[in-house]
């Protein structure tokens, strides 16, 4: 604060108060990463088949949408998670996806949310959705999809009644890789 300054002028509704949330709000968009916006819910959203994963006590994974059809070797399909926060979580944690199929073979898709986990706050919804390519090479099969969060070489701890859990990371559902 300015010793010089008799009386704060800057909370004051004033003149100028409209041109001060537009350039707000302008700045808040221009610092925001791409989808971060569209990823906050505006409230709890309907989940047809709740998988109820807890990553700690932070952050619970609601539902992953995967494509009812196959996909070919080389092509991308789309996931879309979707996760409840429940309190705040330090930064630096992202999302690790891995197809695994039968006999060892898996492909990856790990990745940081669009709207950072730093950023969640308790009674928040984000949804997102990601795609992920299939590396040509991939054999035909059924693919699981397990997820958890992660930070360098740290998992959060996961837990789940409905969806099953090993090694702290959820089966959350599966993908057919076709020919």
């Amino acid at each position: 604060r300015d010793p010089g300054e008799t009386h704060d002028l800057s909370g004051d509704a004033g003149a100028c108060a409209d041109t001060r949330q537009a350039l707000a709000a302008w700045y808040d968009q221009s610092e925001m990463p791409p989808g971060a916006a569209d990823a906050l819910l505006p409230g709890r959203p309907a989940i047809a088949h709740p998988l109820d994963v807890d990553f700690g006590d932070e952050v619970r994974l609601l539902s992953v949408d995967l494509p009812d059809q196959p996909v070919a070797p080389g092509a991308s399909f789309p996931v879309t998670y979707t996760f409840e926060a429940r309190g705040a979580l330090a930064g630096g944690w992202k999302v690790f996806a891995h197809f695994e199929g039968s006999g060892g073979p898996r492909f990856h898709a790990d990745h940081e949310p669009p709207r950072p986990l730093a950023w969640w706050r308790a009674g928040q919804f984000i949804r997102y959705p990601r795609q992920v390519a299939v590396p040509s090479g991939t054999r035909p099969g059924r693919y699981a999809l397990w997820v958890g969060l992660f930070r360098r070489d740290k998992r959060r701890p996961a837990a789940s009644r409905a969806t099953p859990v090993v090694d702290d990371r959820a089966q959350v559902g599966a993908v057919e890789v076709g020919r």
